[in-house]
């Protein structure tokens, strides 16, 4: 939620909608706060093959490709 909060703040267009939950797809982008905190599902395993730093990599990427969309 976190991250798709930061993605639509800094979208370029009036609006902008975030996909949160893939029906039938496993995966989990903990935010780095969760990593500092150990917090829920941080560790590698089958919902999440996420280290720390994903957070800031998957929104600096989906900031840029929105700005390179308009």
């Amino acid at each position: 939620m976190e991250i798709g909060l930061a993605v639509t703040a800094a979208s370029p267009f009036p609006v902008t909608a975030v996909v949160g939950y893939a029906e039938e797809y496993i995966g989990y982008i903990p935010t780095d706060r969760a990593f500092d905190n150990r917090g829920y599902e941080t560790g590698p395993g089958r919902w999440s093959r996420c280290a720390a730093g994903a957070e800031a990599a998957m929104r600096g990427a989906a900031i840029e490709l929105l700005r390179d969309l308009r």
